[in-house]
């Protein structure tokens, strides 16, 4: 709820400070790419023992860098104050959903509890973005990020008074091995084609959902809306989320989550284009709820791969978290940056016509590239 809230009011706040597109693009990203960095790290940290301290200090992190951020508007300090918060998002992320994957302990229960926790972010990203939107407009930028400092800490109270028990979670099958060994195994485990299609669909979901929340609010703000308006429309797209991921749970119980996955993102991408149309605030929301629903189903398929793709008793389920977020951090950062160069250049209307299309001919391109590369050779045996 937290991010949600920050995520509603950053690109107002820059816009109300006189920034153009490509830097807000640039001031975006840059708690990304602290986030990217930090993944494998923070799955490091995730162990049964270590796993509600790291949680603590990363939720206390995030606090503090959120309540700094409209202090400023000198470049370099906004920038140090995004990377210290995207410290702490990123460890406290990475470690929460290591925990929710270590305390699924049956194995037909993996789909429906992917699509139960997807719903719970989308859950908090609504109401974030609602109470952002009603905050930054009626009570100003300062009060309003000191409000969504003290969600973080809020957040933190469960994880004080009920700590995680992890001590009776069910031992992986198979041949069990040491951490060290796992984590040499990890450059190994990035080219088999299942983890390969799990990365690429996480980098191009949030490469999609980065230009979403970056730009759609100056398409807004370009036709007179306000803060109020935009928080409306996140609100908007994360509830259809949220009623779209408990759905895609249930029905990859029955279809393959990798096509899923194409088909969301398909659809994900065909209706961000309409941004480029002026076409109303209320039009916008109608394409916000169907853009919404193909990343559900998209997001909800690329978890479901994280629970059924990654054999644990090769690669802990820190690592593989840190592997999945890693791939979400990498379009954080991309996103912002090629959509704000792009804004900059041919503007924001038309930013919407290259961006989405330019995004979905490379994930399907690089798809198809690595089921080539899966396919066995003549006379050879693939390893199953």
């Amino acid at each position: 709820m937290a991010d949600g809230a920050s995520q509603t009011l950053l690109t107002p706040l820059l816009h109300s400070q006189g920034k153009d597109p490509a830097l807000i693009g640039g001031l975006v990203a840059v708690s990304g790419v602290v986030s990217l960095l930090m993944r494998i790290p923070g799955g490091l940290l995730y162990s049964p023992k270590r796993a509600r301290p790291a949680m603590l200090a990363a939720m206390a992190v995030a606090a503090l860098a959120t309540a700094l951020q409209p202090l400023t508007g000198a470049v370099g300090l906004f920038a140090g104050i995004r990377m210290l918060y995207g410290f702490g998002f990123s460890v406290s992320t990475t470690v929460n959903m290591a925990i929710f994957v270590d305390s699924i302990t049956r194995d037909e229960d993996r789909r429906r509890s992917a699509g139960i926790y997807a719903s719970a972010m989308s859950s908090g990203y609504t109401l974030g973005s609602l109470a952002g939107g009603f905050a930054g407009q009626q009570l100003g930028f300062r009060t309003a990020y000191l409000g969504m400092a003290a969600l973080w800490l809020v957040a933190a109270v469960p994880v004080l008074l009920r700590p995680p028990n992890l001590a009776a979670r069910a031992a992986p099958s198979g041949p069990v091995v040491s951490r060290g060994t796992r984590v040499r195994t990890f450059g190994s485990v990035l080219l088999e084609p299942p983890i390969l299609a799990m990365i690429l669909g996480g980098l191009f979901i949030n490469l999609n959902q980065s230009l979403f929340i970056t730009f759609s609010p100056l398409v807004l703000l370009a036709i007179g809306l306000g803060v109020s308006e935009i928080g409306i429309l996140r609100a908007v797209f994360s509830f259809t989320n949220t009623l779209t991921r408990p759905v895609a749970g249930l029905a990859l119980e029955h279809f393959d989550h990798r096509r899923a996955q194409h088909a969301g993102l398909l659809i994900n991408g065909g209706m961000l284009m309409l941004f480029a149309l002026p076409l109303g605030f209320g039009p916008y929301l109608a394409v916000a709820v169907l853009a919404a629903s193909g990343r559900g189903f998209a997001i909800v398929a690329n978890t479901v791969a994280l629970t059924q793709d990654v054999d644990p008793s090769r690669v802990s389920r820190g690592i593989a978290t840190g592997i999945l977020n890693a791939s979400l951090d990498l379009g954080n950062v991309a996103g912002p940056v090629i959509g704000g160069l792009i804004a900059s250049w041919a503007g924001i209307h038309t930013l919407w016509l290259i961006a989405p299309p330019l995004y979905l001919f490379s994930y399907f391109s690089l798809q198809v590239w690595t089921r080539l590369q899966s396919s066995p050779m003549p006379g050879k045996k693939r390893d199953v």
